[in-house]
């Protein structure tokens, strides 16, 4: 799994923890937060394995089969 930035940086997880992160957050959350974060307040945060994320930043989660 991958999360990509709107500045370009992406960061990337191993198997284990996505599956970590999946269980923490569904993919419903997810879409959420892709489709709602413009409409969450400024400064929103999510925090996803100790490592906190801007919402408005989120640009694209991506999932490796």
């Amino acid at each position: 799994m991958a999360i990509k930035l709107k500045d370009g940086k992406k960061y990337f997880y191993s198997e284990a923890q996505s599956q970590q992160i999946a269980r923490h957050l569904n993919y419903v959350k997810l879409l959420q937060i892709l489709t709602n974060g413009s409409n969450m307040k400024s400064g929103s945060t999510i925090k996803i394995l100790n490592q906190v994320f801007l919402v408005e930043n989120i640009k694209s989660f991506e999932f490796f089969l």
